[in-house]
């Protein structure tokens, strides 16, 4: 009888022991969901305040191409086709913009006359998006994400059209701006 006492007093204390840490443990997990809850609460504000302030920086670098581009799309260089000119001047303000893959300005069929790279190979860019695009819209117009040409770096392009008046090479000659990937 004497081992059945001891038992049932260990048996009790136990269960004392038990009845008094219990709450404790379920307060722990309570605490540790609940800081979980907040927790993923705090990451999903931090990743919309990040997603709004790289968007706010987006938007500020296309305003700056587009205003940049409106800008040298009205230098005669630019207007008159005066390639030597021209690759001087753009090769100057590559130098002064190096978050920009290259500046360039193409004609009304997309061959380039005037690079701040030198261009090694020729080629068209008619099939371009930013040139199909700013020339159906007339204005600014933002390309596809792609790997340049000239450059052979990831870009994203800019496009906007100069209307010039020359007898010999059509209504419209095209500017391209590039920005780095």
């Amino acid at each position: 009888m004497r081992s059945f006492f001891v038992s049932g007093l260990r048996a009790r204390l136990l269960l004392l022991v038990a009845l008094a840490v219990g709450p404790l443990v379920g307060l722990v997990f309570f605490n540790a969901a609940d800081q979980r809850r907040i927790a993923s609460v705090q990451a999903l504000d931090n990743a919309l305040r990040l997603a709004r302030l790289i968007a706010s920086e987006q938007k500020q670098i296309i305003e700056g191409a587009r205003q940049l581009l409106v800008s040298l799309s009205q230098l005669p260089p630019v207007r008159g086709h005066d390639s030597s000119a021209c690759n001087t001047i753009f090769a100057e303000l590559l130098k002064q913009y190096p978050q920009y893959a290259t500046l360039g300005a193409v004609d009304a069929t997309g061959n380039p006359f005037c690079s701040a790279i030198r261009i090694k190979n020729s080629f068209n860019v008619a099939d371009r998006t930013w040139f199909q695009r700013a020339r159906v819209s007339r204005g600014f117009a933002i390309g596809d994400y792609v790997i340049g040409r000239v450059t052979g770096k990831a870009s994203l392009n800019f496009g906007y059209p100069v209307i010039t008046v020359r007898a010999n090479s059509g209504p419209w000659c095209w500017r391209r701006w590039i920005l780095p990937g």
